[in-house]
């Protein structure tokens, strides 16, 4: 074409539609080497997902037995550890909160496990405040300041409406002395993150530090919703073993938080029989 227009090769074409031919070819050129350059970039992102998929399956695969022995190892050491501990004695300071009443007291705790449980509520005189007795499956709450007091059959029921405590009462033992309930091992899957340990099963999430001690248990109704989540801090040995100086609990349903602060324990003491015994005064009334 230019040979018969008679242009050449070092010639300025100044005409304008051969111009703006030469622009559109070269437009859309580079619009085909975009649309290549995208297609490939497609094709790369497609190929790394895969990439990913299989090196996790491979992860995976090889890191299964592995897991699978770390898991029976933690569940191994905190089952030994429930059974060292048959009870306690302690000191502590106790709040708690729910919808319809709070209290922050020095208390006396006594547990004497699976089933026996005593908080003596301490006035800074001395006096009791409050005593909570949990007993061959009997629930007794006496407040001596009112001479009022609560008997009833000890049931996740009685101690939701009395205490707001929706648990079982050997599981709320049980947590205060940092027991946490255990599902079978191959329900659980092991993860390590940020130095801790994550076990994780169908209705339970046990957290535990570097160290192999629990620091938080959460529990799951069958809806998935959080039924209740205790954190556990500041283990310190004690007479051989080791125990929480900090438990707190959460409870969605009914809505309550108790917070337990040890001062001084003594693991395995020798209980009486009136260690765990509450005498209701003749002229106490009942609720």
């Amino acid at each position: 074409l230019m040979d018969r227009l008679g242009v050449g090769e070092d010639d300025v074409i100044e005409n304008r539609f051969i111009s703006r031919a030469i622009e559109q070819a070269q437009s859309k050129i580079e619009g085909n080497n975009f649309d290549i350059r995208k297609y490939v970039l497609e094709y790369d992102d497609v190929m790394n997902k895969h990439r990913t998929a299989i090196y996790e399956l491979r992860k995976e695969i090889l890191g299964s037995a592995d897991a699978k022995e770390k898991i029976r190892t933690i569940l191994t050491d905190l089952g030994e550890r429930d059974q060292r501990l048959t009870g306690f004695k302690g000191l502590a300071s106790v709040r708690y909160g729910s919808r319809l009443f709070g209290a922050s007291s020095e208390a006396a705790v006594s547990v004497r496990r699976p089933s026996s449980l005593r908080i003596d509520g301490l006035s800074p005189l001395g006096f009791y405040d409050y005593q909570i007795l949990i007993r061959n499956g009997g629930l007794t709450i006496l407040w001596p300041a009112t001479n009022r007091y609560l008997r009833s059959l000890a049931t996740a029921e009685t101690l939701s409406q009395a205490l707001s405590l929706a648990v079982e009462p050997e599981e709320g033992i049980n947590l205060l002395a940092g027991f946490v309930p255990l599902e079978e091992e191959e329900d659980y899957q092991f993860k390590e993150k940020g130095g801790e340990i994550l076990l994780k099963g169908r209705r339970t999430t046990i957290r535990l530090n570097d160290e192999g001690h629990p620091v938080a248990f959460l529990f799951k109704d069958l809806d998935g919703a959080t039924r209740y989540e205790v954190r556990y801090d500041e283990w310190r040995e004690e007479q051989g073993g080791l125990f929480p100086h900090r438990i707190v609990a959460r409870f969605r349903e009914p809505r309550a938080k108790i917070e337990i602060e040890f001062h001084s324990i003594e693991p395995n003491p020798s209980f009486k029989a009136s260690d765990f015994e509450v005498e209701i005064p003749k002229e106490a009334k009942p609720l």
